[in-house]
């Protein structure tokens, strides 16, 4: 009898050839105890990101629709794992990742895990960012046990319970895989916040500037595109050009 995946690891991939490697790297050599599987969804490359998934023995499926939301959502019907966990091509994850959050979900009440992020020392006001707003969302889980936001990169669920939901929601792009499953599981689960279950990201998109950063990415292609998206269900704004600075 074939033995139960676990977890299903899903990391969208539009030209990550730089650093697909070692994020793979990262997640081959975890020290999960129980069968889990990688899936690369490959949205559009046009770079070698393809053929360097297919060197680590991974699974790889290709999404024709162009967007990270589009990516989850075809890795999410495609896993077979109870569990799916979502990584990004460029971050790096420790070798215990997948045990500190599989340990959670023998909790019957939970529905999700996710934890903190570590950025790159440059640009160091990026990587502030990350080091005090994770302190934050710590300090308010701790007082209420309410999880205010988890990157996209570092956060895990239950398959079916995303299902019952109805999937993800394609029309969003940016924050369609951070806010918006966030809030929707909540309601139907407890959220766990995991601080030792810290990931290593890359800090490449922070590095147009401060100015353009908060203007055109934050502010345009994220919250601006998320609201108007969340509002009309519907995307007005695509960020395809953002995606691997």
């Amino acid at each position: 009898m074939k033995p139960t995946i676990a977890i299903s690891v899903v990391i969208p991939a539009y030209n990550e050839e730089q650093l697909l490697s070692k994020c793979l790297k990262s997640l081959t050599n975890q020290d999960f105890h129980l069968p889990f599987e990688i899936i690369v969804v490959d949205n559009n490359s046009r770079d070698k990101s393809n053929a360097i998934a297919q060197s680590f023995g991974v699974k790889v499926i290709k999404e024709t629709n162009q967007g990270v939301v589009w990516a989850r959502q075809k890795g999410l019907l495609q896993a077979q794992g109870e569990i799916i966990a979502q990584a990004d091509a460029d971050c790096y994850y420790p070798s215990n990742w997948l045990s500190l959050i599989y340990k959670h979900f023998s909790s019957t009440e939970v529905t999700a895990v996710g934890g903190p992020a570590a950025g790159e020392l440059k640009p160091y006001w990026a990587y502030l960012i990350y080091k005090f707003s994770f302190i934050l969302i710590g300090i308010i889980y701790k007082l209420t046990g309410y999880v205010i936001y988890l990157g996209g990169f570092n956060l895990a669920f239950k398959r079916e319970k995303l299902l019952q939901l109805g999937g993800y929601h394609t029309y969003l792009d940016s924050g369609g895989d951070e806010w918006d499953i966030l809030w929707r599981l909540q309601k139907i689960g407890k959220v766990v916040f995991e601080p030792k279950a810290k990931i290593k990201l890359s800090t490449r998109r922070y590095r147009v500037g401060f100015v353009r950063f908060w203007l055109i990415h934050a502010f345009y292609y994220y919250v601006l595109n998320f609201v108007l998206a969340k509002i009309f269900k519907h995307r007005f704004i695509y960020s395809k050009a953002i995606r691997n600075i």
